[in-house]
């Protein structure tokens, strides 16, 4: 995660004694999806035919066996050699014992999946004295059945379901630049910064850290309700501040839509001629940080191709043909 530098504001805020609410909500509804962890639990993105699996299937179908697709490593092998870690989730991997910091960045970012997706893939050809297809003069892999006599199809289907895209997606914002305060691994953010930034941010929506230290646990923030309690204490304004944090939780695979749930935090702020000075925590409870994507890097799995996944969800269902080498789609993608 590379993080921009903060930004240094004044926030004008009301003055005076009483009561108030204010609900900050995000400019969408960003949409729940798996934290797909790197160890052996659960589900991950480089088992058996499930994500990059399927991904890689389907590369494979469509583009010429000359290409690099057909050279390893896999894009299941360079996940696995990446993103997997056994027994206890150690170094390298200790800082990121899974996608939710990805997921987190794909949900606020891109639109999300909502259907199954199923590619059928159509390759004609003769067969060669070793039993392989030949298109084109080519050989490729295939599943054959002879029909006519002296005619071979060989069909592939591959179907990605929601989760499948959800997760190619998650694995494209593995790195990407972001704007933070506060530190995923420090103490927590400042009081005071987490007010400014979710003010500041409001039309461009927000994730947290849920809070301080390891694990990492980051989620996008659907809403805020911030409850204040100001006095005076000469010139400054002492605001109490309870803030209810509606965030976007993780949820199974194929699950589509946005499952929430809620934390809240209390913090104290010391306003002086409508600009906050300083912010102090009160209780135990606080977040670690509070950040926002701007701009996708690279994705965590070099075979793991934007350009590709964007091929595959964009085009939706559909069925390709392939009868000559002319037909193949080219690579890496369009």
């Amino acid at each position: 995660m590379k993080c921009g530098a903060s930004i240094a504001m004044a926030i004008c805020l009301a003055s005076g004694c009483g009561s108030s609410t204010k609900t900050i909500t995000a400019p969408k509804d960003f949409w729940s999806g798996h934290w797909w962890p790197l160890q052996d639990v659960g589900r991950n993105m480089y088992d058996a035919d499930d994500v990059t699996d399927r991904y890689w299937r389907f590369l494979q179908a469509t583009r010429s066996p000359t290409s690099d697709v057909f050279r390893p490593p896999t894009a299941t092998e360079q996940e696995r050699a990446l993103h997997q870690c056994t027994g206890t989730c150690s170094a390298p991997a200790s800082d990121y014992c899974g996608h939710c910091n990805a997921w987190t960045a794909a949900a606020m970012m891109e639109p999300e999946p909502t259907d199954p997706i199923t590619k059928t893939i159509i390759r004609y050809g003769t067969l060669n004295a070793a039993g392989q297809l030949v298109v084109g003069g080519v050989p490729v892999p295939i599943e054959v059945e002879e029909l006519p006599p002296g005619i071979v199809v060989d069909t592939i289907i591959v179907v990605f379901e929601v989760g499948h895209q959800k997760g190619l997606l998650t694995e494209l914002w593995w790195d990407y630049r972001s704007q933070m305060f506060g530190d995923v691994h420090g103490p927590g953010v400042p009081a005071d910064e987490w007010h400014e930034a979710m003010e500041s941010w409001e039309a461009t929506g927000f994730a947290f850290e849920k809070e301080p230290g390891d694990p990492v646990w980051n989620f996008p923030v659907h809403e805020v309700t911030l409850r204040f309690k100001d006095r005076k204490r000469g010139e400054t304004t002492i605001r109490d501040v309870e803030a209810t944090v509606e965030y976007v939780r993780s949820v199974d695979e194929d699950f589509v839509g946005m499952a929430t749930d809620f934390v809240t935090y209390q913090y104290r702020l010391e306003i002086l001629r409508d600009t906050i000075r300083s912010g102090q925590w009160r209780g135990t409870t606080k977040p670690g940080a509070i950040w926002r994507p701007t701009s996708r890097e690279s994705s965590g799995n070099i075979r793991v191709i934007d350009r590709c996944v964007r091929e595959i969800i964009d085009q939706g269902t559909e069925t390709i043909v392939i009868r000559s080498t002319a037909d193949f789609r080219r690579w890496p993608c369009p």
